[in-house]
């Protein structure tokens, strides 16, 4: 998970980032990159692949949208997916319990 976070944040940070606008203060009108370091990046990627999502980040350019994609399918492949199949383990162990239980009974 490590290796992905800094991989696909890495990836955001060089698409996303603004180069003209890092030099502007923060408090100066105008756009400015919300992917604003690798560690900021790498926090979005975070917060994305466990599907929690806050929005405080955002992709802006196409390239930073086809990633962005890529990072949310990826995250529900590699965290959710295998989710159900502990869970459906878990339900089966415990049904099995239940038999044995009720043949002790």
């Amino acid at each position: 998970m490590f290796l992905f976070v800094i991989t696909f944040g890495s990836i955001m940070f060089y698409l996303e980032h603004d180069p003209s606008t890092s030099q502007q203060p923060p408090d100066t009108p105008g756009p400015s990159s919300q992917f604003s370091s690798i560690l900021m990046s790498c926090w979005w990627v975070l917060v994305s692949i466990t599907t929690v999502g806050y929005g405080d980040m955002y992709p802006v350019t196409i390239a930073g949208k086809f990633v962005g994609s890529l990072v949310l399918c990826l995250g529900l492949l590699w965290m959710a997916l295998p989710m159900t199949i502990i869970v459906s383990r878990f339900g089966a162990e415990f049904d099995r319990g239940d038999v044995l239980r009720k043949e002790f009974v």
